[in-house]
């Protein structure tokens, strides 16, 4: 290709869309239990642990700031099969599913390897669920995909009481549904946590997973 004068101009869509810092794993580390990730910058909407190429099977989705410059994310490292892993960390200046989104990669991807002693048949992932901050009203429906699964909860952010709803497990073990009604609660914010298990209730053996870290919902009559 011969010599071609381009000019870029990308100031008016990223002025107020920019990632500074980003707090996570360095690439080669082994991790378990629960793995912190933040990142800092401005206009963040929607941010993402995602896998080394591509959009599908989301290992995480960040609690983001109401002031749009902080985004972190406790990840349940048991939520994944012991081995490699590799991911990505990409933020968004909009909203998941929406139109015109800039996507900035805040993480390069790196390997990790996972080291829990987690049964190696006991694999969860949240498919949707309100995000942090965001106002509910009526029923919704939260959706959890994976295998060996027996029991899923809707917690608060401590402890085991009250549940707010235990999911309808199918026999496939791999449709995991609840539609939660939020008028259960009064209207204001709440906090909210969604625990996997590879037992019943109550069993003593029982792995959790926290698939769904803590999201606070505002609850609107």
């Amino acid at each position: 290709m011969s010599a071609r004068t381009w000019n870029i101009n990308n100031a008016s869509t990223t002025s107020n869309f920019t990632v500074n810092t980003v707090v996570a794993p360095p690439g080669g580390a082994a991790i378990s239990g629960t793995a912190r990730h933040e990142v800092r910058g401005s206009g963040l909407v929607n941010v993402e642990l995602l896998p080394e190429s591509g959009y599908d099977l989301k290992l995480g989705v960040f609690n983001v700031s109401d002031d749009r410059t902080f985004a972190w994310l406790d990840l349940d490292t048991r939520s994944l099969p012991d081995g490699i892993h590799a991911a990505r960390i990409s933020v968004f200046n909009v909203t998941a599913g929406q139109p015109g989104a800039i996507e900035a990669i805040a993480m390069a991807p790196r390997r990790w390897t996972v080291q829990n002693g987690t049964a190696p048949d006991f694999n969860v992932r949240l498919l949707s669920a309100p995000l942090h901050g965001e106002t509910v009203s009526g029923r919704i429906l939260l959706d959890v995909r994976g295998t060996g699964i027996e029991n899923v909860e809707l917690l608060p952010a401590n402890g085991y009481e009250p549940k707010y709803g235990k999911f309808r497990v199918y026999t496939t073990e791999k449709a995991v549904y609840l539609e939660f009604d939020p008028s259960i609660l009064p209207p204001g914010v709440h906090e909210f946590r969604i625990s996997a298990f590879n037992r019943p209730a109550g069993a003593a053996d029982a792995q959790e997973m926290v698939i769904m870290p803590v999201r606070q919902w505002r609850i609107q009559p």
